[in-house]
């Protein structure tokens, strides 16, 4: 879809974990993306800084996932899930060093609603779009007038918002 829509060199920040999986391991190492850790490992930061810098000057489309993981991932509903009913909470890193490292950068803000495909996982796309996959986008322009995570905190309530909407109108 980012490749139809006129985005080129894609270049994800992902788990360290996704290199086991076949083809998407296969597809990160080839594509020169950041593989981090998480759980807060200090050499996360540095992995981002310098995977921005080389993204910045190939001109690639930076991705990052600021939940980190899958919604239905029973390991993350944590306590501080309890601020959203259809989100996980974000996390702030890479997405702060990413704004930071990249100035110039647009940043387009995806909201993929994909429930109602529970167990259907990425090798099985074509059940995704025939469930009901929808994704929205939006470019964000003031992402730099204000600290990154009250940007970031404020637009995972709109989303949690609009997907809450969305699951009631489905069920009425």
């Amino acid at each position: 879809m980012l490749s139809r829509s006129g985005y080129r060199d894609l270049r994800y920040v992902a788990m360290r974990e996704i290199k086991a999986i076949p083809v998407a391991g296969r597809f990160t190492l080839e594509t020169g993306c950041c593989l981090v850790k998480r759980h807060n490992d200090p050499d996360d930061i540095g992995r981002i800084r310098d995977f921005a810098q080389v993204a910045g000057r190939d001109g690639a489309t930076v991705v990052i996932f600021p939940e980190g993981t899958t919604y239905g991932n029973p390991s993350f509903l944590t306590p501080t899930h309890a601020d959203y009913a259809q989100v996980l909470p974000p996390r702030l890193g890479g997405i702060k060093i990413l704004v930071r490292e990249l100035p110039e950068y647009a940043v387009l803000s995806l909201t993929i609603d994909w429930r109602g495909n529970d167990g259907v996982w990425l090798e099985r796309m074509t059940q995704l779009v025939e469930r009901g996959l929808s994704v929205e986008g939006e470019y964000v322009s003031d992402i730099r007038e204000r600290p990154v995570e009250v940007w970031l905190v404020e637009e995972w309530h709109r989303k949690d918002a609009k997907l809450l909407g969305s699951l009631a109108s489905r069920q009425g």
